[in-house]
């Protein structure tokens, strides 16, 4: 099947997250190459035009890409109703990004009635057709057990389909089965392969996990130098948790330099997210003082 400018990326920690858009080749010559162009210039309207035309010329992948810009709202004001109606031509024509969109859309009840027996179809239909989402999604249902029994086994199987086809929440989500020993035998060695694995795709928590398996040396000798540098990665973009276990070792001059200052502030950061460790208030006040900082 030929690529498309959109490709479907739903990041998730629990449940589902932000779909954002991956810009591939186009390999088809025609309309939708042109609105492909016309998309990757930021020029929406003329990417909906071209769009259309292959659309009604049974274009599998421009029905998709419609599908996405009404989800979306790009170009046009958001309708999911719509979005759904172009998904499911496109899906109707095998279109396996389709299919994984359109499921996502019933399992959240957008523009369609929710039916997680419905995207579990659509799901199944679409990892046939080798799409990695899909496999990843079907993982997260077996493993939470929604819309089907729960079974770590089936999990271990989707996550590691779709993480072999290089999808890095599959990947983070099969190394987190590894660590805990479910649906597998335990294995931090393997827990620490899948996490790099996503960690160097820039999957935020997965650079914790593997900072923190260098960190105490589960699966890996222990590296406090290592530790720190992927502590560091997954803090710039705002994890909270590797904000603190940084400020930490910033503290203790563990794997770096000791700068009680940056650890503070660094504190502050995790401190001011709803996800942060609870030792951080009592550090913070101690620290604090320790400096001299209001």
């Amino acid at each position: 099947m030929s690529s498309s400018i959109f490709g479907r990326r739903i990041v998730a920690a629990a449940l589902l997250g932000v779909a954002v858009f991956i810009a591939a080749p186009a390999a088809m010559a025609g309309p939708n190459e042109s609105g492909d162009r016309a998309f990757a210039d930021g020029d929406y309207a003329e990417a909906l035009k071209f769009y259309r035309r292959a659309a009604r010329q049974d274009n599998a992948w421009s029905q998709q890409n419609l599908g996405k810009m009404y989800e979306q709202g790009l170009g046009v004001k958001q309708d999911y109703v719509e979005a759904v109606k172009w998904y499911r031509l496109a899906a109707e024509n095998g279109n396996d990004w389709a299919q994984n969109a359109l499921a996502v859309l019933y399992e959240n009840g957008n523009g369609v009635e929710q039916s997680l027996d419905e995207a579990i179809k659509l799901y199944r239909q679409a990892a046939d057709g080798g799409n990695a989402w899909a496999s990843y999604h079907l993982g997260r249902l077996s493993e939470a057990g929604q819309g089907m029994p729960q079974s770590f086994p089936d999990a271990v199987r989707y996550y590691a389909k779709s993480a072999e086809a290089g999808n890095d929440w599959a990947q983070y989500a099969l190394a987190n089965l590894y660590y805990d020993g479910k649906g597998t035998a335990q294995s931090f060695p393997d827990a620490f392969k899948w996490y790099g694995k996503a960690a160097y795709q820039g999957h935020a928590w997965a650079q914790f996990k593997v900072g923190l398996m260098y960190a105490t040396g589960e699966g890996v000798g222990k590296d406090p130098k290592m530790a720190v540098t992927f502590y560091r990665k997954a803090a710039e973009q705002g994890n909270s948790w590797a904000q603190a276990n940084l400020g930490d070792m910033l503290e203790n001059g563990e794997g770096t330099d000791a700068d009680e200052k940056e650890a503070l502030r660094l504190f502050k950061l995790a401190a001011a997210q709803p996800d942060s460790p609870a030792w951080l208030e009592a550090r913070i006040a101690e620290l604090s003082q320790e400096l001299g900082q209001p």
